[in-house]
């Protein structure tokens, strides 16, 4: 399945799916990681006052993959990539 066909089929999985709202876009990031059986994974660090997530990304081709499935996702709306999308909490494994 390409990337298009990926993105259009799980957005109309997610229910309260929302363009707007990074959590939904980090939803779909982790069914791309799960879907196309990446390495890199998602961390939730929880605190007391809230729960921040890292992306630990194993390479660039990776990156690269789940940065245009922000892209696609976000309909190419707007300056965001993965970075923005984990606001700034990107780990890099390689």
């Amino acid at each position: 399945m390409n990337f298009q066909d990926f993105v259009t089929k799980e957005i109309t999985k997610i229910s309260d799916f929302d363009h707007n709202k990074l959590d939904s876009i980090r939803e779909l990031v982790r069914k791309a990681i799960e879907y196309y059986e990446l390495d890199s994974f998602e961390e939730v660090e929880k605190t007391e006052s809230t729960n921040r997530r890292y992306l630990h990304i194993y390479s660039m081709m990776e990156e690269n993959v789940l940065s245009k499935i922000v892209k696609l996702a976000l309909d190419h709306n707007g300056e965001h990539d993965i970075e923005s999308v984990y606001e700034g909490y990107i780990i890099r494994d390689y």
